[in-house]
């Protein structure tokens, strides 16, 4: 990834050439701030032990979750609990640096921040006695981290884990031209070469009696030789994974499983790589492969750096992956290579992996032969009553789940797994008017933004179980005579987005002079800080801010997708999406996909690497996206989708849609989606929203909350592959 730095010096000269001032000034305030300090792990890896030594836990945990939300969640399910060690190295060094530099109270704060997360965790349970406990350091179960050679390893353990990670990341058509036009330039070079080699053996060979024949001459054109085995540094990691031999077989790109993100289509040097690796020809009994003619030196020093960098051993207590050091000689190199199939190089592309179709989704047979979730349990946990349930979300640590009625009441619901237990969030009604949006505005489970269709904002402390503050038209002059419409936290600061649009007043005749308009507020002062306004038609229905809070993308009820910078309140990009309204829109988990619901009932995915064009789109079934009919038929009245009408699992495998009674499952394939399960028989009446939450681990399981017309609620744990 060294040369990401030089493709970024290309941009600015471009930009620069274009005469894209405010571009580039953009641009180079988003370099200085970059968390990924342009994918130079030795740069990442000095971060992380400065926030270490400066003891700033709250810097390590914003760049370990920028981590987990843009790199790890790429990894395959397997490699999951690997990550997870690796985190929990990280944070003991955190407190053994505290205990090595006599800072009682850094390590006094470390537990009291981090208690709600780590009490639950059996490999912390040890480590809360570390206050109160006098020479830790001499404790057999404490000993090994104080320890320099441990401390040495993690970091050795977690570099050689970054730069494989990175190095196996999948790059834009930009950051692959060098690599595409060098193996194109190599292919040239080879076909040359076997042309004046065909070229001067058919002239020392003297034409066969009675007319030309090629017999025997081609058998002196030797094959072009396959690429060099290499074996990878985590090689040890694929014989630790569970699932016997069949996983140590693996390959490393298909060991790591990138995938969830869109996969561009195949070039012709994909195209021509793939043919070579395929049709490479054996050499010698013994297994081995010859060099290749035109290795790339780049991708050789990327491998043999690895390879010393991870001589130095591994964890002793298997708290992060181990990384083996596989320099043995020839001897010991073929015996491996009889054992296992060769590995392919690390630079060369991924290929995909044989249970999964080209979308990056279960192959067609998987779909037909069973459906990929079974439910292991289901809990109902509220019954029908009066109030239908607008909105409902889950904590993001999944152990409550919020919900709000069209009465304004908030209830917080916890042990979802055993004996439900609930409680209302600041009384009954203590939303005004109907609940438009919950938000959680961070990664603990703690402060909930309620806010009410009216224009009445209420912040809940669900730790202290007590409102923290309460706002409203009257406190407002921005929320006067104006209703919310959806509401959404900026990941990386107190700040919340909400969409007004203008009441209709009985004494304008239903018109009134106010815009639809999207507001900027700060939680910690209430002050609105910034006001945007699409123009009459461009009503917000719907919205997501991405990773690093500086986009945020719009479905408004012109039919159009906004996408909004938030540094400077510009409308970016703008395209029609759906005729009708749009009541959903949600990003990939990389982030590099867009999914929206529209009126019109169609589910429509696109794509952000290029803006506006459409990858899948596909008709749903009947009640999908409404219409919500309530009231009876006696006085039916039309409910407005308030909450999200559909769901995306771990890493976008399949898509959870509202039906008539229950959930019905979707995977995309290629340009179109189709229907692989219907979860149905929790429900008597249509599901007007519903919100899931996947397993840390990434396996694929997790738990789905469904909210229907009759207010009931029902939580199942679904368990994937069963």
């Amino acid at each position: 990834m060294a040369h990401i730095q030089h493709l970024d010096d290309l941009v600015k000269e471009y930009l620069l050439f274009r005469g894209f001032s405010q571009s580039l000034k953009t641009f180079e305030n988003d370099l200085k701030i970059d968390k990924d300090k342009g994918f130079r792990v030795d740069r990442l890896t000095d971060q992380i032990m400065s926030y270490i030594q400066t003891y700033d836990l709250q810097g390590l945990r914003d760049l370990w979750n920028h981590f987990d939300r843009r790199i790890f969640t790429r990894l395959s399910p397997s490699m999951q609990p690997y990550v997870r060690k690796l985190e929990t190295s990280v944070l003991r060094l955190y407190v053994v640096n505290t205990l090595q530099t006599n800072k009682v109270d850094k390590l006094h704060e470390f537990f009291d921040k981090m208690a709600p997360e780590l009490q639950t965790s059996p490999e912390w349970r040890d480590w809360f006695v570390l206050p109160y406990l006098k020479g830790a350091e001499d404790n057999p179960t404490f000993a090994m981290y104080f320890s320099r050679q441990w401390q040495d390893t993690l970091m050795v353990s977690l570099t050689n884990f970054l730069s494989v990670v990175f190095q196996n990341l999948q790059l834009p058509t930009l950051a692959r031209h060098e690599e595409e036009s060098e193996y194109i330039r190599s292919l040239q070079e080879e076909a040359e070469q076997l042309r004046v080699r065909l070229n001067a053996a058919l002239s020392a060979t003297p034409p066969a009696p009675g007319g030309f024949s090629l017999d025997g001459v081609m058998d002196d054109v030797a094959p072009p030789p396959p690429p060099a085995l290499l074996m990878d540094d985590f090689y040890s990691i694929a014989q630790e994974s569970p699932g016997g031999s069949e996983v140590q077989m693996r390959s490393f790109k298909n060991f790591f499983g990138f995938g969830g993100g869109h996969q561009p289509q195949s070039s012709e040097a994909d195209r021509g790589r793939q043919h070579q690796q395929t049709h490479a020809p054996q050499a010698g009994s013994d297994g081995r492969r010859t060099a290749s003619q035109a290795p790339s030196d780049r991708r050789r020093g990327r491998s043999s750096s690895l390879a010393a960098a991870s001589s130095r051993g591994t964890l002793d207590d298997k708290s992060v992956a181990g990384v083996q050091n596989n320099t043995t000689g020839s001897t010991s190199s073929a015996s491996v290579t009889r054992e296992h199939p060769p590995v392919q190089r690390l630079g060369t592309r991924r290929s995909r992996s044989p249970g999964r179709s080209s979308s990056g989704s279960i192959d067609g047979s998987f779909a037909k032969k069973e459906p990929p979730y079974s439910v292991a349990k289901s809990t109902t946990v509220t019954s029908e009553q009066t109030s239908v349930v607008t909105c409902v979300t889950f904590s993001p640590s999944g152990k409550l789940l919020v919900t709000g009625d069209a009465a304004g009441t908030v209830t917080l619901y916890s042990n979802l797994c055993d004996s439900v237990t609930s409680r209302v969030a600041g009384g009954e009604g203590a939303v005004r008017g109907s609940v438009a949006a919950l938000v959680w505005l961070s990664d603990a489970d703690r402060l909930l933004l309620g806010a009410g269709q009216p224009g009445h904002l209420l912040l809940y402390d669900c730790l202290e179980a007590r409102p923290v503050w309460e706002t409203g038209p009257d406190c407002s002059p921005l929320l006067k005579d104006r209703r919310l419409l959806c509401a959404c936290a900026d990941p990386s600061s107190a700040r919340v987005l909400l969409s007004v649009a203008p009441r209709a007043s009985k004494s304008q005749a239903g018109i009134s002079s106010a815009q639809p308009a999207l507001l900027s507020i700060d939680v910690k002062t209430r002050n609105v800080e910034n006001v945007h306004q699409f123009g009459a038609r461009g009503t917000v229905n719907c919205c997501a801010v991405n990773h690093n809070g500086s986009l945020v993308v719009c479905g408004c009820s012109d039919g159009c997708v906004r996408i909004v910078d938030l540094r400077c309140l510009d409308v970016i990009a703008t395209w029609p999406a759906h005729t009708g309204q749009v009541f959903t829109v949600k990003l990939s988990h990389h982030q590099e996909k867009l999914y929206t619901i529209g009126s019109d009932n169609k589910l429509l995915c696109w794509s952000l690497t290029q803006t506006g064009q459409k990858m899948t789109e596909r008709a749903l079934h009947k009640q999908a996206a409404g219409p919500f009919m309530v009231g009876g038929s006696s006085r039916p009245v039309l409910l407005r989708p308030y909450g999200a009408l559909f769901a995306l699992t771990n890493n976008d495998e399949f898509i959870l849609t509202c039906s008539a009674s229950g959930t019905t499952v979707y995977e995309v394939r290629g340009d179109t989606a189709v229907v692989v399960q219907e979860l149905s028989g929790h429900h008597s009446d249509a599901v007007v929203t519903l919100d899931w939450h996947g397993t840390a681990d990434g396996n694929g399981e997790g738990l789905l909350a469904t909210a229907s017309l009759d207010g009931s609620v029902v939580v199942s744990s679904l368990a994937y592959g069963a």
